[in-house]
C-alpha cells in the first residue's frame, strides 16, 4: 500500500501502521481483532487486514479504559474480601476465647496476676515468719540435728500451707454465681 497520510482521521491503514500509531505490535492488533475490539474494513490474504484509523483509535481507547476499570475493580474487590476474611477470623477468635473463658478453660490476666501476687505474698510472709515461730524452740538447743529438724519442719509446714492455696483461688465466680471483681 502506498504511503497513507495518517493525519486524515478517515485514513485506511494496515495492522503494522495501526500498531505504530497505538504503540502495540501487529500481532497485538490481530489478537484484539479476535477479541472484537477492532473491525477490519478490508481483508485479503495477500495484503492483510486494513482498518479505519479514527474508529480503531476510539475503539482502542474504550478497550483500554474498560481494561483499567476491570483491573482496579478486581484489586479493590480482592482487598475488600481479604480484609473481610481477616475481620471475620478475628471475630471468631474473640468469640472462641470468650467461650473458653466462660467455661473456665481460660483465665483473665488480671485474675492470674491477682491470685499469684496473693500466693507469693502468703509464701513470703510464712518464710519471713519462720525465725519468730522457731526462736523459742531453738533456745538452748546445741544438737545440730535437732536444730535442722526444727527448721526443716517449719519450712515444710510453710510449703504445705502454700500448696493448699488451690485452684479455687482462680475461680472468678463467687458462691452465689456472681462474677467476682479484683477487690472482692
Amino acid at each position: 500500500m502506498p504511503n497513507v497520510a495518517l493525519n486524515d482521521p478517515d485514513a485506511i491503514c494496515t495492522s503494522g501502521m495501526l500498531g505504530n500509531v497505538l504503540g502495540v505490535t501487529a500481532r497485538s492488533i490481530d489478537a484484539l481483532v479476535l477479541e472484537g475490539v477492532f473491525r477490519p474494513v478490508r481483508s485479503s490474504k495477500l495484503r492483510g487486514r486494513h482498518y479505519r484509523l479514527r474508529d480503531s483509535v476510539q475503539r482502542f481507547v474504550v478497550y483500554q479504559k474498560q481494561s483499567v476499570r476491570a483491573q482496579f475493580a478486581s484489586r479493590n474487590g480482592e482487598g475488600y474480601n481479604r480484609a473481610r476474611e481477616r475481620r471475620m477470623s478475628a471475630i471468631a477468635q474473640v468469640e472462641e476465647i470468650r467461650a473458653k473463658k466462660l467455661s473456665g478453660e481460660f483465665l483473665s490476666r488480671s485474675r492470674v496476676i491477682y491470685v499469684m501476687s496473693g500466693l507469693l505474698s502468703q509464701v513470703r510472709n510464712h518464710v519471713l515468719g519462720i525465725p519468730s515461730r522457731c526462736t523459742h524452740q531453738l533456745v538452748g538447743q546445741k544438737d545440730l540435728n535437732k536444730i535442722r529438724s526444727i527448721l526443716d519442719d517449719a519450712c515444710r509446714n510453710c510449703l504445705l500451707e502454700a500448696s493448699q492455696f488451690g485452684s479455687h483461688s482462680f475461680d472468678e465466680t463467687g458462691k452465689n454465681g456472681e462474677h467476682k471483681t479484683l477487690d472482692s
